[in-house]
């Protein structure tokens, strides 16, 4: 009986911790958010920057590689936006169900929005767009790559440490017809 009792003390004084550990990972999850729709919305201003750039030119065939894609970018943007709003919602809410689906859609997004700026970069390079067009485009993957890359190298804050090769797990509690035995 006194092992049992030890065992739900022991669990109710690490319930904080858990949610703390939780709570941690939500923060983190909203900042990986926020970078991502940063980016998206990096590649919009690119975009725009790019088609007010070939309007002056008046070059059609520019314009049309990157006006239709620079609508696409700015309706995924617009998703990812109300993705990362309902996403602190659902961290003040400590909806994780929530939380997971709305990450996993920013995700996607991002994903999304990659496709496009590799889309637009085919356009230009396709016409013979000189560099000044496809320097922007460029930048923008090598910068996400980047991001990718540093993202895969970070251990989250809270792992555990490993456990000794020399542990020794300490034995399971009695359960209740073993305790009454006894």
């Amino acid at each position: 009986m006194r092992a049992l009792i030890v065992v739900l003390i022991a669990s109710l004084l690490m319930v904080p911790l858990v949610g703390r550990a939780a709570d941690i990972s939500m923060k983190e999850g909203v900042r990986q958010a926020e970078v991502k729709v940063g980016w998206l919305e990096a590649i919009s201003q690119a975009l725009s920057q790019l088609l007010d750039k070939a309007r002056k030119e008046r070059d059609l065939k520019k314009i049309s590689c990157i006006e239709p894609h620079l609508v696409d970018i700015e309706r995924v943007l617009q998703d990812a936006r109300a993705a990362l709003e309902k996403l602190k919602q659902s961290v003040a809410k400590n909806d994780y169900e929530e939380f997971e689906r709305l990450s996993v859609l920013i995700e996607n997004l991002r994903i999304k929005g990659e496709r496009i700026r590799r889309l637009v970069e085919e356009c230009l390079v396709r016409i013979g767009a000189p560099e000044g067009y496809t320097e922007v485009i460029l930048e923008l993957g090598e910068e996400a790559e980047r991001e990718e890359e540093e993202q895969a190298r970070s251990e989250p804050e809270n792992w555990p440490e490993p456990i000794p090769p020399d542990y020794e797990a300490p034995e399971p509690p009695p359960t209740p017809e073993q305790d009454a035995g006894s």
